[in-house]
């Protein structure tokens, strides 16, 4: 299961006030809300397709702004 969370450079951004209404910045302020969230998730909230979700993940993860983050198995 992917999981994805705030890196530090993404809690900085999320506090910003001045920023553009883009898929990235909706996904940048509900992790921010929620602390980290599946990839499922994160295209319902923000009201995104699976694809376009899948593609802002991707640019947020390049830009180091977002981190995948592994879950133990119990």
């Amino acid at each position: 299961m992917e999981i994805y969370g705030l890196t530090v450079t993404g809690r900085k951004l999320a506090r910003s006030t001045n920023n553009p209404s883009t898929p990235e910045w909706q996904i940048i302020h509900y992790l921010d809300r929620v602390n980290r969230s599946t990839k499922e998730n994160i295209a319902e909230y923000c009201g995104l397709n699976p694809v376009q979700a899948a593609v802002s993940i991707r640019k947020l993860k390049a830009s180091k702004i977002i981190a995948e983050e592994s879950e133990a198995n119990v």
